[in-house]
This record gives C-alpha cells, structure tokens and sequence, in this order.
C-alpha cells in the first residue's frame, strides 16, 4: 500500500524532480493561503545532501522513513505531540520529493489523521494537508506542522502553493 502512494505520489509530482514545478500549479507565493496544499523549499544543498538533510530533520522529530531514495521520501504516519496548534492524537505522514537541477526544491505534501485504535485501515481516514478551515482542524493543523518541519531546514526558504490539475 505505501508503495502505491509513494508510484502515484511520484506520478503526480515528478516534473519537480527535473527542478520545475509545474506551470499550471503557478508561481509559489511567501505567504501561505487558503487552499495551498504544498510547501516548495528551496534549498542551498545539492539533491542528495538536500535528502540527506531533510531525513536527519525529520527522523530526529521521531518519523519513521517508509522510503527514501534519489526522488525523495516518504514517511510513515507518526503521532505528533499535543500542542496548542494541533489536535489531540493527530498523525502526519510527509512525501518530499527532490529536484535534481540547481537550485534544488524539496516539494512537500503530506496526509494527517486521527490516531485511534477503531480505525483498521487508517489510509482510508487520512486527510492531505491543507491550509483551510479553522487552525483545530485536521487539515490546517497537519500543514502547520509540515511548516513547522521546513521551516528547520538550515538556510532554506519556505513558499507555498496549490497544486491544480
């Protein structure tokens, strides 16, 4: 199953792996907006070091890689602690996908849900990270944390953007 995310995922966002996003996503913005589903990081490393970075970040906030390769990674869903900004037992899952042109991009995008123990198959309940609705919602909140995680990567800048089919 995580397989499947990660070759549909990688579909949907290969053109920023030739370091270009795509023309009909538009130009990222600094400010986040409502209905922006993604975070373009633009990064002074190369592709691989980016990647390299980028997993020593977020597995030091206890992620757990699913996948990681030249293209980039994939994480499995991991409970963030309680904090003002998200809900009680919210989960994050994050794909970062890595341009191999300069300068290099790491696309992020991630899907969040309620951890509970009801729930069997818990992709079915997952929500993709949105910036929408009121900052308590699962959506907006698991954004806020994909934010939050860009915003370690050492000088790196932080954009947003809607992808558009």
């Amino acid at each position: 199953m995580r397989i499947i995310y990660l070759i549909i995922t990688l579909f949907f966002s290969a053109s920023t792996a030739f370091g270009q996003l795509p023309e009909k996503w538009g130009a990222p913005t600094k400010n986040s907006f409502e209905g922006a589903d993604r975070i373009v990081l633009y990064v002074p490393d190369n592709a691989n070091t980016a990647i390299r970075v980028f997993s020593n970040l977020i597995q030091s906030q206890g992620f757990k890689l699913d996948y990681q390769g030249k293209e980039g990674i994939t994480t499995d869903f991991h409970l963030l602690a309680k904090s003002l900004s998200s809900p009680k037992n919210m989960m994050i899952s994050i794909t970062a996908i890595v341009s191999q042109d300069t300068p290099t991009i790491l696309t992020l995008s991630g899907y969040t849900m309620k951890d509970s123990h009801k729930f069997r198959n818990k992709k079915s309940r997952a929500e993709a990270c949105v910036f929408v609705g009121s900052v308590n919602q699962l959506p907006k909140a698991g954004f806020q944390a994909l934010i939050a995680l860009a915003s370690t990567y050492p000088q790196g800048r932080v954009m947003y953007l809607e992808r558009k089919f």
